[in-house]
């Protein structure tokens, strides 16, 4: 099997309570890919639903972000993301998430934001990560 070349990345930070609705709605359209591909029967989530939980958020969350956009400029080809939570509880924990469109992948991109995700568990004092995995997405 020959070896996928590595893809110069541009890894760009995004306050996802203030962003652009540009932003938001690259973002969300590759939410919604991913989601796809994970959740092949359930539905899309309508963009301003999914903003919302962004904009609106509680006060004690919070939630670091990470883009990567394709060459064009047009659509987010990956996301990296760790919430914390700030509360007398699990103040050592953050849960975090990448995902990268199957067309991307095996290209060094997740490993960029998963960077990103270490430096800033680092930078908040937690040490422990938690994930989830989908038996239906190839890489995991």
């Amino acid at each position: 099997m020959k070896e996928a070349t590595p893809l110069p990345v541009v890894v760009e930070s995004i306050d996802m309570k203030n962003a652009p609705d540009e932003v938001y709605a690259a973002i969300h359209m590759h939410n919604n890919l991913m989601r796809a591909e994970r959740l092949p029967s359930d539905s899309a989530i309508k963009l301003a639903e999914w903003t919302a939980q962004y904009q609106h958020g509680p006060p004690f969350v919070d939630i670091h972000t990470w883009i990567v956009w394709s060459e064009d400029k047009t659509a987010v080809i990956a996301r990296g993301e760790v919430i914390f939570v700030n509360m007398e509880e699990n103040q050592h924990l953050g849960q975090m998430r990448i995902d990268v469109l199957p067309e991307y992948r095996c290209k060094g991109i997740g490993h960029h934001l998963l960077t990103c995700i270490i430096d800033t568990t680092k930078k908040e004092s937690r040490r422990l990560l938690i994930s989830n995995t989908y038996g239906r997405v190839p890489a995991g």
